[in-house]
């Protein structure tokens, strides 16, 4: 069954993810769909009376490290500029 794991790194990958991008890199790790984990995760939560679950998943935030691939990607993103003056700025232009 885990036969397929040999070789494979836990790593969060925020990119893919909604809330740090644990629950998606840990998904990509046992090759299910992400929503599944996320569905696990909320279960954990409410069976654990979700202190329990925020705590191993705020451990697994800070333990787990991001996927590289991924890494470049953000860190190439630029912010935009959503203020409302820049916005004006841009309408007056046109």
């Amino acid at each position: 069954m885990f036969e397929n794991l040999k070789g494979k790194k836990l790593r969060r990958s925020p990119a893919d993810g909604i809330l740090f991008g644990v629950a998606s890199g840990m998904a990509a790790y046992f090759e299910v769909d992400a929503v599944f984990m996320r569905l696990l995760w909320l279960v954990l939560g409410v069976v654990a009376h979700v202190w329990p679950a925020l705590l191993v998943y705020a451990v697994a935030v800070v333990l787990m490290p991001i996927d590289p691939a991924q890494d470049t990607v953000l860190s190439s993103q630029e912010p935009k500029d959503v203020t409302p003056e820049s916005r004006m700025d841009s309408s007056q232009n046109m």
